[in-house]
């Protein structure tokens, strides 16, 4: 399988030690179909992340970050019909047929992916992790997009919670699956290719959680599965514009000589706000509906969101300062 290791992305090296050029599709193509790409799990964000970092030019990377978002779109909508279909045959039927789609992932990985060595020269052991940590913005920035991984597994925790109680029936919570498949698949990549010319990466994040934020907790003022709806969309408008810009963001901020470290260390923002979300998130819904305050883990997800967004426009700001006052120090010494 792929292998990458810490170094400089703009002068990848094959296993052979030949400098490679970086492949403007076909290789990062093969990345966003390979382990992963139509999967609800993100287990394994960091390497796929750090796979298109590395293979595609930064001008590229968000296009082919929200390619990959489409592609686990359509897996995430076909995925569930087709084990559902599968299971009616037989549970090893499915289990089978599961099996069969990682070997071609693996056969599709072996064949069409370079082993990419992203380092020049081999680096010492932890030192990536040292970058990191002195990177301040860097670790602030991951603390920020906890916020974001807290309200998106929302998904899978408290919105089937409210889908079934507004619906009545299970058949919500494949609604609101729909709706943000969906979404992602036909606006994801269009709206990203437009927007991305046009905002700034923290802009678009910020952005994005804004929106998730207010689809969130608009739905304490849900009565019926037709404004649950409306929400979702809402929150999977923010959604798509989040994924895929926080990787782009990642691969910008990061230290091209720890690339790898770079983007495990901000898979924690994954592991600890989305493990916490899934704890809260059952627990405030449970809170909520002993205590007849519906609303309650709603307004909390939304404010943590919004805490997120703000948190980034704060960091976008100081950065752009820093910037600004660097090009006046430079420009006064010439």
């Amino acid at each position: 399988m792929t292998t990458l290791q810490e170094g400089m992305p703009n002068s990848p090296k094959t296993s052979r030690g030949r400098t490679r050029k970086k492949r403007g599709g076909g290789e990062v193509i093969h990345v966003a179909f390979g382990p992963g790409g139509g999967r609800i799990e993100h287990a394994d964000e960091s390497p796929r992340a750090a796979a298109i970092a590395a293979l595609a030019r930064p001008e590229e990377r968000q296009r082919f970050y929200s390619l990959a978002g489409v592609i686990g779109g359509i897996g995430m909508a076909v995925g569930p019909l087709l084990g559902a279909a599968l299971l009616r045959v037989d549970f090893s039927v499915a289990a089978l047929v599961g099996a069969g789609f990682f070997t071609i992932n693996l056969v599709q990985t072996l064949i069409f992916l370079p082993a990419v060595r992203v380092a020049s020269e081999p680096g010492r052991f932890g030192s990536g992790i040292s970058l990191v940590l002195r990177n301040r913005p860097f670790i602030i920035y991951t603390l920020l997009l906890m916020g974001y991984w807290f309200m998106w597994v929302q998904l899978t925790i408290s919105l089937p919670l409210v889908a079934q109680q507004l619906s009545g029936t299970s058949d919500g919570v494949g609604l609101i699956y729909a709706v943000n498949a969906g979404l992602t698949i036909l606006l994801q990549y269009p709206v990203l290719r437009f927007l991305s010319r046009r905002v700034e990466p923290m802009a678009l994040l910020s952005l994005g959680l804004v929106l998730m934020s207010v689809g969130l907790g608009a739905i304490a003022l849900a009565h019926g599965i037709v404004g649950l709806v409306g929400c979702v969309i809402i929150f999977s408008l923010g959604s798509l514009l989040v994924q895929p810009t926080q990787q782009t963001a990642t691969a910008s901020m990061a230290d091209p000589s720890a690339l790898g470290t770079y983007f495990g260390v901000n898979a924690l923002a994954l592991a600890l706000g989305g493990g916490l979300g899934n704890y809260t998130g059952g627990l405030l819904y449970g809170l909520g509906q002993q205590f007849a305050t519906p609303a309650l883990p709603w307004l909390v997800f939304c404010a943590v969101g919004m805490a997120s967004a703000l948190g980034l426009a704060l960091l976008q700001h100081r950065q752009n300062s820093a910037r600004a006052g660097a090009s006046r120090d430079a420009s006064s010494m010439v």
